[in-house]
């Protein structure tokens, strides 16, 4: 589930939470200094994609197994999946009409081509 606030965070797994934020390392630390942690700064490792639109849980579905319905992935929902055969971490933010797709930035090219012809699709 997303959280919202400075850091936003997503729980993939037990003690395991991808955090988004406009901090810098030292502020982070700070922040999380009374919480026993291990972080590790993945901005240069994934890319991100903002995914909005009327057929966006159609052209996605294509991509993956998940049932993507506002009825089954809510608002806040997160989940870790296969996506047209590359690992991610699809999310619903809390506060907008919209889902996020991260990825290891070496499948950017090829996330960006499929979703291209994902969108051409009928």
């Amino acid at each position: 589930r997303w959280s919202t606030g400075t850091p936003v965070n997503a729980r993939l797994a037990p003690n395991c939470w991808l955090l988004q934020h406009g901090l810098t390392p030292k502020e982070l630390s700070e922040r999380l200094a009374q919480i026993p942690h291990h972080a590790y700064d993945l901005s240069q490792a994934l890319t991100t994609w903002t995914l909005s639109g009327h057929r966006l849980q159609t052209i996605l579905s294509l991509g993956c197994g998940i049932h993507l319905r506002e009825a089954k992935f809510p608002q806040g929902s997160v989940t870790r999946t296969i996506f047209a055969g590359v690992p991610a971490i699809l999310s619903r933010d809390p506060n907008a009409d919209h889902i996020t797709l991260h990825a290891d930035r070496s499948f950017m090219h090829y996330i960006n081509n499929w979703l291209d012809d994902a969108r051409g699709s009928p």
